[in-house]
């Protein structure tokens, strides 16, 4: 089993182009977006205009900019699949055909699952949009009831692109409501197991308000309830006072989490994600001499003022304990 941290990487794979660092040692990634006042992701930035801090201590680093990145990602989308998923998945299964052209790129893969009681895999790694577009079209069918576990669908994700090669880019994208609904899993053990490989989770997030009001009618799924019991339903999902557990995991791993309520939301929410994942700049070091455990880590653009950077927050060394019960 390999190293468990952000990448397991040898350095020494990159020795070639950074003879700076030839020790042998895992490395961190740190995919960096960097976006103006309107949202425009800026290009053509170098290592001289970043400064990266990890446990508050300025970090030697690698630049690689969206140009020069050639690590395929691999993508795991993530689809809450209840009873009170079903009117917004009757938008979701008509996008399964623009995660290829949009997101994943020629050389990335993409695997789908589903969630409610249970994960359920709707395909394993693909780079066949035929494929992808089947899987998107079983979104629409619900494992039944209300629950939706999806930190143990997250936690269940990052162990599938554990298994990746740790030469591509990972990435998890999250389409359901915002908050748990039963999982097992507690939420600072799923970000342990993220942070660990360097995954970025990315957030479609709906509200069950607005999507059964902004469903066609011959779109709606025949009910056995009446509306009544409907609304009564929502009502309970509106009152829950849980952690908004998708915000906490896309801040956390400096993803981005875009709502959506129409279909024409969901495309827009698409490629928007796509157009970031082929923006990014790519900052890595080497960990050495690191201590098992979390560390922190901060990036800065020193030449220019007025910008968002978005970046994980830290990343996990070493083994990670297991859950306390």
């Amino acid at each position: 089993m390999r190293i468990p941290i952000v990448c397991a990487l040898c350095w020494a794979t990159l020795a070639a182009q950074v003879p700076t660092f030839r020790a042998n040692v895992p490395v961190v990634l740190v995919p960096v977006t960097v976006a103006d006042s309107k949202g425009r992701f800026v290009d053509g930035l170098t290592a001289a205009d970043f400064a990266l801090l990890a446990d508050g201590r300025t970090q030697e680093f690698r630049l690689d900019s969206a140009d020069a990145v050639v690590a395929p990602l691999a993508i795991v989308i993530a689809v809450q699949t209840n009873d009170l998923s079903a009117t917004a998945n009757l938008k979701v299964r008509k996008v399964g055909s623009l995660i290829q052209p949009l997101i994943t790129g020629d050389r990335g893969r993409a695997a789908v699952i589903g969630y409610g009681d249970a994960t359920v895999v709707l395909t394993d790694f693909t780079k066949d949009p035929g494929v992808i577009w089947a899987a998107f079209q079983r979104t629409a069918a619900s494992q039944g009831g209300n629950a939706a576990r999806q930190i143990d669908a997250v936690a269940d994700a990052a162990r599938m692109l554990a298994a990746r090669p740790a030469s591509e880019r990972k990435i998890l994208i999250v389409v359901g409501e915002s908050k748990d609904r039963g999982s097992k899993t507690k939420l600072a053990d799923a970000l342990k197991l993220i942070e660990r490989d360097a995954v970025t989770v990315y957030a479609a997030t709906w509200s069950p308000y607005e999507t059964a009001f902004t469903t066609k009618g011959t779109d709606t799924p025949q009910s056995t309830g009446n509306t009544t019991d409907l609304l009564a339903g929502l009502g309970e999902i509106a009152r829950l006072a849980k952690q908004d557990s998708a915000k906490a995991l896309v801040k956390s791993t400096g993803g981005e989490d875009l709502s959506f309520a129409t279909l024409k939301g969901l495309e827009k929410s698409l490629s928007r994600m796509g157009e970031e994942l082929h923006s990014q700049y790519l900052l890595s070091f080497p960990a050495q001499q690191v201590e098992p455990g979390f560390h922190t880590l901060s990036v800065r653009v020193l030449s220019r003022r007025g910008l968002t950077i978005r970046a994980r927050s830290g990343y996990w060394f070493g083994e990670i304990p297991a859950p306390k019960e």
